[in-house]
């Protein structure tokens, strides 16, 4: 295995524990503090990391694989 597949797989992890953690959160503040709003913005705007991360490693993996492809 090269650099980027290993890279990309840590990546994935990462990207999958950060939105599954961010999910998960909200969920446990929503019924335990119902008023707690900053607390549900904040695991929101963790779960927005999260699909930012699933975007840019989209991206990167298409950038990436078209790059060996024609080469």
């Amino acid at each position: 295995m090269d650099f980027f597949n290993i890279a990309g797989m840590i990546y994935l992890i990462c990207a999958f524990g950060l939105f599954f953690y961010s999910i998960i959160g909200w969920i446990v503040v929503l019924i335990i503090d119902k008023s707690s709003v900053r607390r549900r913005k904040k695991y929101s705007y963790m779960c927005l990391i999260s699909m930012l991360m699933f975007a840019v490693g989209g991206i990167l993996s298409f950038i990436i694989n078209f790059r060996r492809n024609t080469m």
